[in-house]
């Protein structure tokens, strides 16, 4: 489907039947090993941003401002929404700056840390 060029996720979509998948590994490393500051992160991972989130540890905190797509609704099998990622960003110590609906279901959000 020409529209949907360049989206993947190891998740289900439940918005697009029939898509034939090719599975690719790449090597990474886990976000909270960095020993360095991380003033701001971009997540756009197709249904995993809460995890990525996660993958942070208490990392996370140290992190000056995070930029990440969100669902309104799930798309993914076992996704966590926009509103799990809210809830999860602001009992870390982040605030909501900005919100931009970038497609019908999914937002590019702005978060900085209260620190």
């Amino acid at each position: 489907n020409e529209l949907l060029r360049g989206i993947s996720s190891i998740k289900k979509s439940y918005h697009v039947d029939n898509l034939e998948y090719k599975k690719n590994i790449v090597k990474s490393i886990r976000l909270h090993t960095f020993d360095f500051q991380i003033d701001l992160i971009k997540i756009d991972v197709e249904g995993h941003g809460y995890e990525v989130l996660e993958g942070l540890g208490s990392k996370i905190k140290e992190v000056r401002a995070i930029q990440i797509e969100t669902e309104e609704k799930v798309c993914f099998e076992n996704q966590k929404i926009d509103s799990m990622v809210n809830k999860y960003l602001l009992d870390m110590g982040f605030s909501l700056v900005n919100k931009k609906r970038c497609w019908d279901l999914q937002f590019d959000c702005l978060y900085v840390n209260r620190k």
